[in-house]
C-alpha cells in the first residue's frame, strides 16, 4: 500500500507547476480521483499520506 501512496504522490508532483507555488489558492488536480485540492494544501498532506508509522494512543 505505500508503494502505491508514494507512487500517487510522485505522479501528481510531477504535474505541479511553478506557478501553483506562488499563486494564491492555485489547485492542483490529484490523478485518478479527479479531484482538485489547493497546492499548500497538498504539499502538507502529503508527508502525512506516505508516514508508514501508525500512530498510536498512550492510553
Amino acid at each position: 500500500m505505500l508503494l502505491g501512496v508514494l507512487v500517487f504522490v510522485g505522479i501528481t508532483l510531477l504535474r505541479v507547476e511553478h506557478i501553483d507555488f506562488y499563486g494564491i489558492d492555485r489547485a492542483t488536480a490529484l490523478p485518478l480521483v479527479s479531484v482538485e485540492m489547493t497546492t499548500r494544501s497538498f504539499f502538507v498532506a502529503a508527508p502525512i499520506w506516505t508516514c508508514p508509522e501508525k500512530v498510536e494512543s498512550t492510553n
